[in-house]
Protein backbone atom coordinates (compact mmCIF):
# COMPACT_ATOMS: atom_id res chain seq x y z
CA UNK A 1 0.00 0.00 0.00
CA UNK A 2 1.45 3.35 -1.08
CA UNK A 3 1.56 6.04 1.56
CA UNK A 4 1.52 9.74 0.73
CA UNK A 5 4.68 11.58 1.64
CA UNK A 6 4.60 13.71 4.75
CA UNK A 7 3.90 17.35 4.02
CA UNK A 8 6.16 19.64 5.99
CA UNK A 9 5.20 23.36 6.36
CA UNK A 10 8.21 25.48 5.67
CA UNK A 11 8.42 29.03 6.93
CA UNK A 12 8.62 31.68 4.24
CA UNK A 13 12.06 33.09 3.69
CA UNK A 14 12.92 36.73 4.27
CA UNK A 15 13.19 37.11 0.52
CA UNK A 16 9.59 35.92 0.07
CA UNK A 17 8.32 38.33 2.73
CA UNK A 18 10.23 41.19 1.17
CA UNK A 19 8.75 40.35 -2.23
CA UNK A 20 5.20 40.32 -0.82
CA UNK A 21 5.67 43.62 1.01
CA UNK A 22 7.10 45.19 -2.13
CA UNK A 23 4.21 43.84 -4.20
CA UNK A 24 1.64 45.30 -1.79
CA UNK A 25 3.41 48.66 -1.75
CA UNK A 26 3.60 48.78 -5.54
CA UNK A 27 -0.06 47.78 -5.75
CA UNK A 28 -1.12 50.59 -3.42
CA UNK A 29 1.02 53.06 -5.33
CA UNK A 30 -0.48 51.90 -8.64
CA UNK A 31 -4.00 52.25 -7.21
CA UNK A 32 -3.27 55.77 -5.97
CA UNK A 33 -1.74 56.70 -9.31
CA UNK A 34 -4.80 55.36 -11.12
CA UNK A 35 -7.10 57.42 -8.88
CA UNK A 36 -5.00 60.52 -9.47
CA UNK A 37 -5.11 60.02 -13.24
CA UNK A 38 -8.88 59.54 -13.12
CA UNK A 39 -9.18 62.61 -10.92
CA UNK A 40 -7.10 64.69 -13.33
CA UNK A 41 -9.06 63.50 -16.37
CA UNK A 42 -12.59 63.56 -14.94
CA UNK A 43 -12.55 65.55 -11.70
CA UNK A 44 -15.32 63.36 -10.28
CA UNK A 45 -13.65 62.06 -7.10
CA UNK A 46 -14.15 65.20 -5.03
CA UNK A 47 -16.75 67.90 -5.60
CA UNK A 48 -15.53 71.34 -6.59
CA UNK A 49 -17.35 72.76 -3.56
CA UNK A 50 -14.73 71.12 -1.33
CA UNK A 51 -12.26 73.83 -2.29
CA UNK A 52 -14.67 76.62 -1.56
CA UNK A 53 -14.20 75.79 2.12
CA UNK A 54 -10.64 74.43 2.17
CA UNK A 55 -7.29 75.98 1.42
CA UNK A 56 -5.69 74.20 -1.59
CA UNK A 57 -2.57 72.20 -0.71
CA UNK A 58 -3.17 72.56 3.01
CA UNK A 59 -1.33 75.14 5.09
CA UNK A 60 0.14 78.40 3.90
CA UNK A 61 3.87 79.06 3.94
CA UNK A 62 4.01 79.95 7.62
CA UNK A 63 5.88 77.20 9.41
CA UNK A 64 7.61 76.20 12.59
CA UNK A 65 11.33 76.04 13.23
CA UNK A 66 12.63 72.61 12.18
CA UNK A 67 16.15 73.11 13.52
CA UNK A 68 17.06 71.51 16.84
CA UNK A 69 17.57 73.80 19.86
CA UNK A 70 21.24 72.74 19.96
CA UNK A 71 21.72 73.76 16.31
CA UNK A 72 20.00 77.09 16.88
CA UNK A 73 22.23 77.89 19.86
CA UNK A 74 25.35 76.93 17.91
CA UNK A 75 24.39 79.17 15.00
CA UNK A 76 23.68 82.10 17.30
CA UNK A 77 27.00 81.72 19.07
CA UNK A 78 29.20 81.52 16.00
CA UNK A 79 27.31 83.86 13.66
CA UNK A 80 29.51 86.72 12.51
CA UNK A 81 26.53 88.77 11.43
CA UNK A 82 24.40 88.94 14.52
CA UNK A 83 20.87 88.20 15.55
CA UNK A 84 18.50 90.82 16.90
CA UNK A 85 16.37 90.45 20.01
CA UNK A 86 12.62 90.41 19.94
CA UNK A 87 11.13 93.88 19.97
CA UNK A 88 8.63 94.93 22.66
CA UNK A 89 5.26 93.29 22.20
CA UNK A 90 2.27 95.37 21.26
CA UNK A 91 0.40 93.68 24.09
CA UNK A 92 0.83 90.72 26.39
CA UNK A 93 -2.05 88.70 24.96
CA UNK A 94 -1.12 85.45 23.23
CA UNK A 95 -2.24 84.99 19.65
CA UNK A 96 -2.20 81.85 17.48
CA UNK A 97 0.85 81.60 15.20
CA UNK A 98 -0.94 79.82 12.35
CA UNK A 99 -3.75 81.00 10.12
CA UNK A 100 -6.29 78.84 8.36
CA UNK A 101 -8.07 80.17 5.31
CA UNK A 102 -11.74 79.31 5.34
CA UNK A 103 -11.88 79.75 1.57
CA UNK A 104 -9.26 79.50 -1.14
CA UNK A 105 -7.55 82.58 -2.50
CA UNK A 106 -8.09 83.38 -6.16
CA UNK A 107 -5.44 84.92 -8.45
CA UNK A 108 -5.17 88.69 -8.11
CA UNK A 109 -7.12 90.64 -10.71
CA UNK A 110 -5.51 93.78 -12.13
CA UNK A 111 -6.99 96.83 -13.80
CA UNK A 112 -6.26 97.75 -16.49
CA UNK A 113 -6.00 94.23 -17.85
CA UNK A 114 -2.48 93.28 -18.87
CA UNK A 115 -1.01 95.81 -16.43
CA UNK A 116 2.30 93.98 -16.36
CA UNK A 117 4.18 91.38 -18.33
CA UNK A 118 6.96 88.91 -17.64
CA UNK A 119 10.23 89.93 -19.25
CA UNK A 120 12.54 86.93 -19.76
CA UNK A 121 15.47 86.97 -17.38
CA UNK A 122 14.69 90.31 -15.75
CA UNK A 123 11.40 89.79 -13.95
CA UNK A 124 8.41 92.01 -14.64
CA UNK A 125 7.76 95.19 -16.60
CA UNK A 126 4.67 97.16 -15.59
CA UNK A 127 2.72 98.57 -18.52
CA UNK A 128 0.67 101.03 -16.47
CA UNK A 129 1.78 103.62 -13.94
CA UNK A 130 -1.33 103.14 -11.83
CA UNK A 131 -2.48 99.58 -11.22
CA UNK A 132 -5.60 98.60 -9.29
CA UNK A 133 -5.23 95.19 -7.64
CA UNK A 134 -8.26 93.23 -6.41
CA UNK A 135 -7.91 90.10 -4.28
CA UNK A 136 -10.78 87.63 -3.93
CA UNK A 137 -11.44 84.38 -2.13
CA UNK A 138 -13.95 81.61 -2.77
CA UNK A 139 -14.66 80.27 -6.25
CA UNK A 140 -14.68 82.00 -9.64
CA UNK A 141 -18.47 81.76 -9.63
CA UNK A 142 -18.93 82.99 -6.04
CA UNK A 143 -16.07 85.22 -5.05
CA UNK A 144 -15.70 87.56 -2.12
CA UNK A 145 -13.54 90.69 -2.28
CA UNK A 146 -10.78 90.76 0.36
CA UNK A 147 -9.17 94.06 -0.59
CA UNK A 148 -8.68 96.58 -3.36
CA UNK A 149 -5.40 98.50 -3.51
CA UNK A 150 -3.69 100.87 -5.91
CA UNK A 151 -0.04 100.31 -6.81
CA UNK A 152 1.90 103.24 -8.28
CA UNK A 153 4.72 102.24 -10.63
CA UNK A 154 7.66 104.27 -11.93
CA UNK A 155 10.44 103.51 -14.43
CA UNK A 156 8.16 100.68 -15.68
CA UNK A 157 9.68 98.36 -13.11
CA UNK A 158 9.65 99.56 -9.51
CA UNK A 159 7.01 100.61 -7.01
CA UNK A 160 6.87 104.21 -5.86
CA UNK A 161 8.11 105.02 -2.37
CA UNK A 162 6.23 108.22 -1.46
CA UNK A 163 8.45 111.20 -0.68
CA UNK A 164 11.50 109.85 -2.51
CA UNK A 165 11.00 111.12 -6.08
CA UNK A 166 12.85 114.46 -5.68
CA UNK A 167 14.95 113.50 -2.70
CA UNK A 168 18.73 113.98 -2.79
CA UNK A 169 20.93 111.69 -0.74
CA UNK A 170 24.49 110.42 -0.58
CA UNK A 171 23.52 106.74 -0.37
CA UNK A 172 20.70 104.49 -1.58
CA UNK A 173 18.77 101.74 0.14
CA UNK A 174 17.41 99.27 -2.42
CA UNK A 175 14.90 96.59 -1.45
CA UNK A 176 14.63 93.57 -3.74
CA UNK A 177 12.62 90.37 -3.42
CA UNK A 178 9.10 89.06 -3.99
CA UNK A 179 5.60 90.25 -3.02
CA UNK A 180 6.75 90.64 0.60
CA UNK A 181 9.14 93.34 -0.66
CA UNK A 182 6.72 94.79 -3.21
CA UNK A 183 4.01 95.06 -0.57
CA UNK A 184 1.19 93.05 -2.12
CA UNK A 185 -2.08 93.99 -0.46
CA UNK A 186 -0.92 97.28 1.08
CA UNK A 187 -0.78 100.87 -0.15
CA UNK A 188 2.32 102.69 -1.40
CA UNK A 189 2.83 104.29 2.02
CA UNK A 190 2.52 100.99 3.92
CA UNK A 191 5.35 98.93 2.42
CA UNK A 192 8.60 97.87 4.04
CA UNK A 193 10.48 100.31 1.81
CA UNK A 194 8.26 103.22 2.85
CA UNK A 195 8.70 102.60 6.57
CA UNK A 196 12.45 102.29 6.03
CA UNK A 197 12.44 105.69 4.28
CA UNK A 198 10.81 107.23 7.35
CA UNK A 199 13.26 105.51 9.67
CA UNK A 200 16.37 106.38 7.62
CA UNK A 201 15.79 109.88 6.18
CA UNK A 202 19.46 110.19 5.16
CA UNK A 203 18.99 107.43 2.56
CA UNK A 204 17.05 107.44 -0.71
CA UNK A 205 14.93 104.29 -0.73
CA UNK A 206 13.87 102.21 -3.74
CA UNK A 207 11.38 99.33 -3.96
CA UNK A 208 12.37 96.78 -6.62
CA UNK A 209 10.14 94.00 -5.30
CA UNK A 210 8.54 91.61 -7.81
CA UNK A 211 5.23 89.94 -7.11
CA UNK A 212 5.90 86.20 -7.22
CA UNK A 213 9.62 86.82 -7.72
CA UNK A 214 12.41 84.31 -7.18
CA UNK A 215 16.08 84.84 -6.20
CA UNK A 216 17.15 84.35 -9.81
CA UNK A 217 14.75 87.02 -11.01
CA UNK A 218 15.97 89.39 -8.30
CA UNK A 219 19.56 88.98 -9.52
CA UNK A 220 18.69 89.61 -13.16
CA UNK A 221 16.31 92.41 -12.19
CA UNK A 222 19.11 94.27 -10.41
CA UNK A 223 21.35 93.87 -13.46
CA UNK A 224 18.64 95.45 -15.61
CA UNK A 225 18.75 98.72 -13.63
CA UNK A 226 20.06 101.64 -15.65
CA UNK A 227 22.76 103.47 -13.74
CA UNK A 228 22.79 106.38 -13.02
CA UNK A 229 19.39 107.14 -14.59
CA UNK A 230 17.42 105.00 -12.13
CA UNK A 231 19.72 105.04 -9.12
CA UNK A 232 22.01 108.12 -9.23
CA UNK A 233 23.56 107.60 -5.77
CA UNK A 234 27.09 106.24 -6.05
CA UNK A 235 26.83 103.65 -3.27
CA UNK A 236 24.55 102.30 -0.60
CA UNK A 237 22.88 99.13 0.67
CA UNK A 238 20.84 96.40 -1.01
CA UNK A 239 18.52 94.22 1.08
CA UNK A 240 17.02 91.02 -0.32
CA UNK A 241 14.02 89.61 1.58
CA UNK A 242 13.96 85.81 1.84
CA UNK A 243 10.99 83.58 2.63
CA UNK A 244 10.92 79.78 2.55
CA UNK A 245 8.65 79.81 -0.48
CA UNK A 246 11.54 81.09 -2.61
CA UNK A 247 13.06 77.61 -2.47
CA UNK A 248 9.99 76.19 -4.24
CA UNK A 249 10.44 78.81 -6.93
CA UNK A 250 14.13 78.00 -7.34
CA UNK A 251 13.39 74.27 -7.60
CA UNK A 252 10.29 74.72 -9.77
CA UNK A 253 7.95 72.51 -7.75
CA UNK A 254 4.55 71.30 -8.92
CA UNK A 255 2.68 73.84 -6.80
CA UNK A 256 4.74 76.72 -8.14
CA UNK A 257 4.65 75.59 -11.79
CA UNK A 258 0.91 74.95 -11.76
CA UNK A 259 0.09 78.26 -10.10
CA UNK A 260 1.91 80.92 -12.12
CA UNK A 261 5.50 79.72 -12.32
CA UNK A 262 5.26 78.05 -15.74
CA UNK A 263 5.70 81.50 -17.31
CA UNK A 264 8.46 82.60 -14.95
CA UNK A 265 12.20 82.27 -15.76
CA UNK A 266 14.27 79.13 -15.22
CA UNK A 267 17.93 79.40 -14.22
CA UNK A 268 20.79 76.90 -14.12
CA UNK A 269 24.55 76.61 -13.60
CA UNK A 270 26.46 75.90 -16.83
CA UNK A 271 29.66 73.90 -17.36
CA UNK A 272 31.75 77.00 -16.59
CA UNK A 273 29.97 77.40 -13.23
CA UNK A 274 28.13 80.47 -14.51
CA UNK A 275 24.56 81.38 -13.50
CA UNK A 276 22.45 81.31 -16.66
CA UNK A 277 18.92 82.08 -17.83
CA UNK A 278 17.27 79.32 -19.88
CA UNK A 279 13.93 80.87 -20.87
CA UNK A 280 10.59 80.34 -19.16
CA UNK A 281 9.86 77.18 -17.19
CA UNK A 282 7.52 75.88 -19.90
CA UNK A 283 10.08 76.51 -22.64
CA UNK A 284 13.14 75.26 -20.75
CA UNK A 285 11.47 72.17 -19.24
CA UNK A 286 8.36 71.48 -21.33
CA UNK A 287 7.76 67.84 -20.28
CA UNK A 288 8.18 68.56 -16.57
CA UNK A 289 5.91 71.59 -16.85
CA UNK A 290 3.23 69.60 -18.71
CA UNK A 291 3.25 66.77 -16.16
CA UNK A 292 3.22 69.08 -13.14
CA UNK A 293 0.37 71.21 -14.50
CA UNK A 294 -1.64 68.06 -15.24
CA UNK A 295 -1.04 66.48 -11.82
CA UNK A 296 -1.84 69.74 -10.04
CA UNK A 297 -5.45 69.37 -11.20
CA UNK A 298 -5.84 66.39 -8.88
CA UNK A 299 -7.84 67.20 -5.78
CA UNK A 300 -6.50 64.00 -4.20
CA UNK A 301 -2.94 65.32 -4.26
CA UNK A 302 -4.15 68.58 -2.78
CA UNK A 303 -5.97 66.83 0.06
CA UNK A 304 -2.87 64.72 0.75
CA UNK A 305 -0.77 67.94 0.64
CA UNK A 306 1.57 66.35 -1.88
CA UNK A 307 4.02 68.52 -3.80
CA UNK A 308 6.65 67.35 -6.25
CA UNK A 309 9.51 66.77 -5.90
CA UNK A 310 8.80 65.07 -2.57
CA UNK A 311 11.56 66.76 -0.58
CA UNK A 312 13.93 69.70 -0.76
CA UNK A 313 17.42 68.28 -1.18
CA UNK A 314 20.77 69.61 -0.02
CA UNK A 315 21.52 70.38 -3.65
CA UNK A 316 18.34 72.50 -3.86
CA UNK A 317 19.41 74.48 -0.80
CA UNK A 318 22.89 74.99 -2.24
CA UNK A 319 21.43 76.25 -5.52
CA UNK A 320 19.19 78.64 -3.57
CA UNK A 321 22.25 79.99 -1.76
CA UNK A 322 24.05 80.30 -5.09
CA UNK A 323 21.10 82.24 -6.51
CA UNK A 324 21.29 84.63 -3.56
CA UNK A 325 25.02 84.98 -4.15
CA UNK A 326 24.15 86.16 -7.67
CA UNK A 327 21.95 88.87 -6.14
CA UNK A 328 24.92 90.04 -4.09
CA UNK A 329 27.16 90.06 -7.17
CA UNK A 330 24.61 92.13 -9.07
CA UNK A 331 24.33 94.57 -6.16
CA UNK A 332 28.11 95.02 -5.95
CA UNK A 333 28.85 95.10 -9.68
CA UNK A 334 25.84 96.95 -11.06
CA UNK A 335 24.98 99.36 -8.25
CA UNK A 336 28.42 99.48 -6.57
CA UNK A 337 26.70 98.76 -3.27
CA UNK A 338 28.85 98.91 -0.17
CA UNK A 339 26.64 96.53 1.82
CA UNK A 340 24.38 93.60 0.99
CA UNK A 341 22.09 91.80 3.45
CA UNK A 342 19.66 88.90 3.28
CA UNK A 343 16.66 89.72 5.47
CA UNK A 344 15.14 86.46 6.69
CA UNK A 345 11.55 87.56 7.18
CA UNK A 346 10.38 86.46 10.65
CA UNK A 347 8.48 83.15 10.79
CA UNK A 348 8.06 82.69 7.02
CA UNK A 349 11.76 81.83 6.75
CA UNK A 350 11.75 79.45 9.70
CA UNK A 351 11.37 76.07 7.96
CA UNK A 352 14.69 76.22 6.10
CA UNK A 353 16.15 79.48 7.35
CA UNK A 354 18.77 77.95 9.64
CA UNK A 355 19.98 75.63 6.92
CA UNK A 356 20.27 78.61 4.58
CA UNK A 357 22.10 80.66 7.21
CA UNK A 358 24.88 78.09 7.32
CA UNK A 359 25.25 78.21 3.54
CA UNK A 360 25.24 82.01 3.53
CA UNK A 361 27.95 82.12 6.18
CA UNK A 362 30.07 79.75 4.11
CA UNK A 363 29.81 82.24 1.22
CA UNK A 364 30.47 85.27 3.40
CA UNK A 365 27.00 86.70 2.80
CA UNK A 366 25.61 88.78 5.64
CA UNK A 367 22.07 88.19 6.82
CA UNK A 368 19.61 89.73 9.24
CA UNK A 369 18.07 87.17 11.57
CA UNK A 370 15.23 88.16 13.90
CA UNK A 371 15.55 85.39 16.45
CA UNK A 372 12.32 84.05 17.90
CA UNK A 373 10.05 86.90 16.93
CA UNK A 374 6.37 86.15 17.50
CA UNK A 375 4.83 88.39 14.86
CA UNK A 376 1.28 87.89 16.10
CA UNK A 377 2.26 89.06 19.59
CA UNK A 378 4.36 91.96 18.29
CA UNK A 379 1.61 93.22 15.97
CA UNK A 380 -1.28 92.55 18.32
CA UNK A 381 -2.59 89.70 16.19
CA UNK A 382 -2.27 91.62 12.92
CA UNK A 383 0.77 90.07 11.28
CA UNK A 384 -1.10 89.11 8.08
CA UNK A 385 -3.80 90.76 6.00
CA UNK A 386 -7.12 89.26 7.07
CA UNK A 387 -7.93 86.17 4.98
CA UNK A 388 -4.62 86.58 3.13
CA UNK A 389 -1.01 85.34 3.36
CA UNK A 390 0.85 88.66 3.03
CA UNK A 391 2.07 90.97 5.81
CA UNK A 392 0.15 93.92 7.18
CA UNK A 393 1.52 97.47 7.56
CA UNK A 394 2.01 96.71 11.27
CA UNK A 395 4.20 93.74 10.37
CA UNK A 396 6.33 95.76 7.93
CA UNK A 397 6.79 98.57 10.46
CA UNK A 398 8.04 96.11 13.08
CA UNK A 399 10.43 94.33 10.71
CA UNK A 400 12.22 97.49 9.54
CA UNK A 401 12.70 98.68 13.13
CA UNK A 402 16.17 97.09 13.63
CA UNK A 403 17.47 98.56 10.35
CA UNK A 404 18.21 101.87 12.03
CA UNK A 405 20.74 100.12 14.25
CA UNK A 406 22.10 97.84 11.52
CA UNK A 407 22.61 100.51 8.83
CA UNK A 408 23.76 103.41 10.99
Amino acid sequence: MLSSPNLVARPMSKRTWSFRILSVALGLFAALLALVVLDVLTGWIMPASYFTDHNPFGRNHLGTNLASPEKVRALKQRSRYGSFPVSPAADSESHPSEIHLSKRLLPTEFEPLGSFRNVPGTGVDYLAKSVVAKKFRGSPEQKELIYQRQYTIEMEKRRVVPGQDKKKAEEFLVFVGCSFTFGEGVNDNETMAYYASQLLPQRKVYNYGLMGGSPGEAAFFLRSIKVPEEVPEKTGTVIYTFIDDHIRRVVGTMRYISDYGFRRPHYFIDDQNQFRFAGSQENARPLRTFIFRALAKSKILRVLKIDLPWTISKRDMEFTARSIEEIQKAALERLHARDFYVLLYPEVSSDRGFELMELLEAKGIRYIYYGDWDMNRITGGKKLIENEVHPTPQSYRAVVGPLKEILR
